[in-house]
């Protein structure tokens, strides 16, 4: 197997010692080239290269900034022009990441389409989901109560308030809501083949369908799965963000188990959300 070691020098943590142990370890099981960045951006480069010649793994030692630019230069397409269905056949599967923290804080960054998650010296890159914005929200703010009404619409508490003055019809029959289920059972399926083999492209597609179908399934229902009407504004919010959070913590559980069970056991869903750790986590948080 063939790995690239890309190292932030100016990183933290980062030492010339800790570089040589883990390149030395590294070496007893693969092949490796080591490169220390030498600008901003660098990092780009080198994850784009690591993909273009088909490594096996990209070690990162460094800290958030390091590890987001090597993501997006893992996931830079070939070429612009070029349909994804040709790039994957042309580039083949991204090569895998793995993190060694040089940085002092864990990462839940979002660029575009593509999110970043770093944790006890692991990184990951997932596509983007309604969820993983709910996490970064309460990562955000550990403690502080957070109203479902305000993740599902984006918009302060008092705007939230303003939503419940929707009318009463129902929202789906029982057929509708048997074939959403059908449906979504599937797509659990064919989400986790993707996130298994790092199928990015793909993960984004399912992604976005199992979102819609959240949002429409978990609005049909209210509590003890009573049929729900369009009037219980705030009982919809619980219902939508509480699947949508569970989701997104279930696909990060697949591909980095850690971060996955820190989340379960940390965030409180319900009509009001919280991040709770039982110690003290510090997270770098970004959205653009």
């Amino acid at each position: 197997m063939r790995a690239l070691l890309v190292v932030n020098p100016k990183a933290t943590a980062t030492s010339p010692r800790v570089r040589d142990v883990l390149a030395r370890a590294l070496g007893s099981d693969l092949k490796v080239d080591l490169v220390e960045t030498q600008r901003r951006g660098h990092a780009i480069e080198l994850g784009a290269q690591a993909a273009d010649e088909g490594l096996d793994l990209v070690v990162v030692l460094g800290g958030d900034g390091t590890v987001n630019e090597v993501v997006n230069g893992l996931l830079r397409p070939l070429d612009e022009t070029v349909d994804a269905a040709t790039e994957a056949a042309v580039r083949g599967a991204v090569p895998a990441l793995a993190v060694v923290p040089g940085g002092s804080t864990n990462v839940f960054r979002r660029e575009g389409d593509t999110w970043t998650l770093a944790f006890g010296g692991r990184g990951v890159a997932l596509r983007d989901a309604k969820g993983l914005r709910d996490l970064a929200v309460l990562l955000a703010a550990p403690g502080r109560d957070v109203a479902a009404t305000e993740l599902i619409a984006g918009v302060t508490t008092a705007a939230a308030a303003g939503l419940a003055g929707l009318g009463a019809d129902p929202v789906l029959d029982d057929r509708a809501r048997a074939a959403y289920r059908t449906r979504l059972a599937r797509l659990d399926e064919e989400l986790a083949e993707a996130d298994t083999h790092h199928d990015i492209e793909r993960s984004a597609r399912l992604a976005a369908e199992r979102d819609a179908l959240i949002d429409e399934l978990t609005s049909a229902a209210g509590l003890g799965g009573r049929p729900r009407r369009l009037g219980d504004a705030t009982e919809r919010a619980r219902t939508t963000v509480t699947a949508r959070i569970r989701d997104a913590i279930g696909r990060i559980e697949r591909v980095h188990p850690e971060l996955g069970q820190h989340l379960r056991a940390s965030i409180v869903t319900g009509a009001r959300c919280s991040y709770r750790p039982a110690e003290t986590v510090r997270w770098s948080i970004s959205q653009s």
